[in-house]
């Protein structure tokens, strides 16, 4: 495949940007569905190519980013409130560490002790009372 094709066909994406896929030939036709573009490359017994539009593409990486932060951000704020209830002595590493984790506590290393020290720090921060 070559550049001149992949511009055709970009070209041809921002004449139909609804369209999620194009397919294009090695001789630089390009179709709107597939069925005509096997048999024109069959005919001409030329490589087909089928193409994602890339507007689309941005589109879908935009939506997963942005349901990604919105994930991050839902955990991190019931971690915060879950901080604020629990005491932190009744909490197994387990939990401890799963808790840190979500409110996304920079930890130095997975010592026990460093996980309870970052957590009590946030809780005082969010709380203004150490435990």
């Amino acid at each position: 495949m070559n550049k001149k094709l992949e511009k055709t066909v970009n070209e041809y994406f921002e004449i139909y940007p609804d369209r999620e896929k194009l397919f294009a030939t090695e001789d630089g036709n390009v179709f709107l569905d597939k069925s005509p573009a096997v048999d024109h490359a069959t005919k001409t017994k030329k490589k087909w190519f089928a193409f994602d539009n890339p507007a689309k593409i941005e589109a879908i990486q935009k939506a997963e980013e942005k349901n990604k932060k919105a994930a991050i951000g839902a955990k991190k704020l019931a971690g915060v409130e879950r901080l604020k209830k629990v005491e932190l002595d009744q909490l197994t590493y387990n939990e401890a560490y799963d808790l840190a984790t979500d409110l996304l506590l920079p930890l130095t290393d997975k010592k026990k002790g460093t996980v309870m020290d970052a957590l009590a720090a946030e809780k005082e921060k969010l709380t203004g009372k150490g435990e």
